[in-house]
């Protein structure tokens, strides 16, 4: 019996070795540490020199946009980047996806994908506060509040349209994702229901676009600036933006934007401006609640349980995902869990946090035997337990820590005395005043504007060359 038992044991250890060596998954690219779109234009002797200074300046500016991902913003504003033969041993690989020269002259866009490990080595050697983790996507459901009604899915959104033609949402710490408002988005979400939804509707949303939540995004122009996007005039007043989290109970303000039209500016020009601002500050707000120093690592020891080898394997891959964690190894197997010993960046609230983004849950365990220990022997202290959410009992669910961000001040203000929800919401109601739209005016508007608009597109007169890939 004795030996049938070790047999079965040899090969379930044989089998779970096999596959934690073929899970270790190659280096893919990471969109967090990928810069795209990087335009150079460089004017030398000759095309050569003038095509070595382009690639030089490329890399400084990729990294740059890199560091303004991961820096607190007022370290991203005087970051200065280190010189190419820095930066060089840093990049997995580049790929030039347009270039146009002369005899002088060289116009190329670069796409360079930094490696995080070396990345994660240079801020850490010169101790700057960073944040690495990357949150789930979160879904913007853009609310244009005007005449008294909340308009999301109407053609006459033109906060929505400013959504739908922004560009490399994707990018930075918080990837946005706005929906495509199909028949299946406006069955779980309306009009004037941006305080008022049902919430199974909306987590029904929030999952068909795989994304980990929604926010609310509701723009609210006063009545010069109601008027001028009445009369498709330049943009006259102000838009004042508020983000609501739909994480709990009900809508929970979290924070404010203020924007003032420019003389003689269009409303496209001020509602994509506006767009820019929640983005900057939705990743400011993130980053303020990830960021940390290398020197704040911590080790740990955690036992992931676990049912069967596919619930094992979809546990490793989760792992995989969550930024920030280094080192990690199994210590020992049974066939019922896993202890790991790993090293992360951060405090434990920053590790569940981290975890929570992968669709993992970190909570507290129980003392555990180690395998191969007899009976009666002491058991061993672990300190914590990693489950997948849809895995986990009860009680670590109840246990979940759900930090609340802090209120923010309208993004590039000075901040204020914290402002409760409910005083943000009875402020707001009283500045609401009607703004007198008449029925049929935004019709009217469309039908002179039409419904597509030119987009224009500049040659460059010189040889354009075909794009190549090149890696170190």
């Amino acid at each position: 019996m004795y030996k049938l038992f070790a047999d079965l044991r040899t090969g379930f250890l044989a089998i779970f070795c096999a596959l934690f060596l073929t899970l270790a998954p190659a280096l893919a690219q990471d969109g967090l540490f990928t810069v795209s779109d990087v335009l150079v234009d460089v004017t030398a002797e000759n095309a050569i020199k003038a095509r070595e200074q382009a690639f030089a300046q490329a890399q400084g500016d990729a990294f740059k946009i890199l560091a303004e991902r991961m820096l607190p913003e007022m370290e991203a504003e005087s970051f200065t980047p280190p010189d190419a033969a820095v930066i060089s041993p840093m990049i997995l690989d580049f790929e030039v996806t347009k270039e146009q020269l002369s005899s002088t002259r060289y116009v190329g866009t670069y796409t360079f994908s930094f490696s995080p490990g070396a990345v994660r080595s240079y801020f850490g050697a010169r101790n700057v506060t960073y944040s690495d983790v990357k949150s789930r996507p979160v879904l913007i459901l853009p609310f244009l509040e005007i005449g008294g009604q909340q308009l999301l899915w109407s053609p006459f959104n033109v906060w929505a349209q400013a959504w739908n033609r922004a560009e490399k949402l994707q990018s930075g710490l918080v990837p946005l994702v706005v929906p495509l408002g199909d028949l299946a988005d406006a069955q779980d979400i309306s009009d004037n229901e941006a305080m008022h939804y049902d919430r199974q509707k909306l987590a029904n949303i929030v999952k068909r676009y795989e994304t980990g939540e929604a926010v609310m995004v509701v723009a609210t122009p006063n009545e010069a600036l109601a008027g001028a996007i009445e009369n498709d005039s330049p943009a006259q007043g102000i838009i004042t933006i508020r983000l609501y989290r739909t994480d709990r109970n009900a809508a929970e303000a979290s924070q404010e934007l203020t924007l003032s039209a420019e003389p003689g500016e269009s409303i496209a020009s001020l509602l994509d401006k506006a767009v820019k601002n929640v983005k900057a500050a939705l990743q400011s707000d993130w980053k303020a609640r990830t960021a940390a120093r290398t020197s704040e690592t911590i080790r740990l020891q955690a036992r992931a349980p676990f049912a069967s080898l596919g619930q094992w394997t979809d546990t490793k891959r989760a792992l995989d995902r969550v930024y920030g964690l280094e080192n990690v190894r199994v210590s020992s197997i049974t066939p019922q869990y896993a202890v790991l010993d790993f090293a992360f960046r951060g405090d434990e609230a920053r590790l569940k946090q981290a975890m929570a983004q992968a669709g993992l849950i970190l909570t507290g365990g129980t003392p555990i035997l180690m395998p191969d220990t007899r009976p009666g022997s002491m058991p061993v202290p672990a300190s914590y337990e990693i489950y997948l959410r849809e895995f986990a009992p009860p009680g670590a669910l109840q246990n979940e820590m759900q930090p609340a961000p802090t209120p923010q001040q309208p993004y590039g203000q000075q901040p204020s005395a914290p402002v409760t929800p409910y005083q943000r919401l009875q402020e707001y109601r009283s500045r609401q005043t009607p703004t007198g739209v008449r029925p049929g005016a935004w019709r009217d508007m469309y039908q002179q504007q039409g419904s597509q608009q030119q987009s224009q597109t500049q040659t460059a007169p010189y040889e354009e060359q075909p794009a190549y890939q090149q890696r170190f």
